[in-house]
């Protein structure tokens, strides 16, 4: 990433205070960017002569779908339940945040251990160790991102150890335990 470029050249005096950032700052952007995408989507759908509500829906048979008290009828119907993040099953899970969680924290933290090697996982250990947080990222499986590109993912497991990201592959996390530091 460029701001580990920049901080890497600091280090060798050649920038002076470069490579330092405002998270509060990035937060912020971030926010923006997100409402903007999420109305232009909006905006797209509209243009487009798609009707898009939020609600609870019925699926009924030749394509009816009942919603907020109007029924509609389409050839084509699309049902985007969003996702959820799983609640890990293991003691003190109640310590733990999840992916939306993490995207949104007020300070960069000092460390963090990330469960699970798959693609977000990775990313969020990838944008905090750019920030400078010192990542270890446990994954249960031998490997990262299953049913990837094995060459794509050695390449990116490659360049997550350079960086300094530790990876714990075949370990299992069986309690979060919180401490006085």
């Amino acid at each position: 990433a460029a701001i580990e470029k920049i901080r890497d050249l600091t280090n060798k005096g050649i920038f002076r205070e470069a490579g330092l950032f405002s998270f509060k700052k990035i937060q912020t952007e971030k926010g923006k960017v997100v409402q903007r995408l999420k109305n232009g989507v909006g905006a797209l759908l509209k243009k487009n002569g798609v009707d898009y509500f939020c609600g609870e829906a019925v699926l009924h048979p030749d394509r009816v779908v009942t919603a907020n008290g109007v029924e509609y009828t389409a050839d084509d119907v699309i049902i985007a339940t969003g996702s959820e993040p799983v609640r890990l099953p293991i003691p003190g899970a109640e310590f733990a945040i999840d992916s939306t969680a993490a995207l949104n924290l007020e300070k960069v933290p000092q460390r963090m251990t990330v469960v699970g090697g798959g693609v977000i996982g990775l990313e969020m250990a990838s944008a905090f160790a750019s920030f400078g947080t010192e990542i270890t990222v446990v994954e249960v499986l031998e490997e990262l991102c299953p049913g990837e590109e094995r060459a794509a993912v050695n390449q990116v497991k490659r360049a997550l150890e350079k960086r300094g990201i530790k990876l714990l592959l075949g370990a299992r996390i069986e309690e979060i335990r919180k401490t006085d530091n």
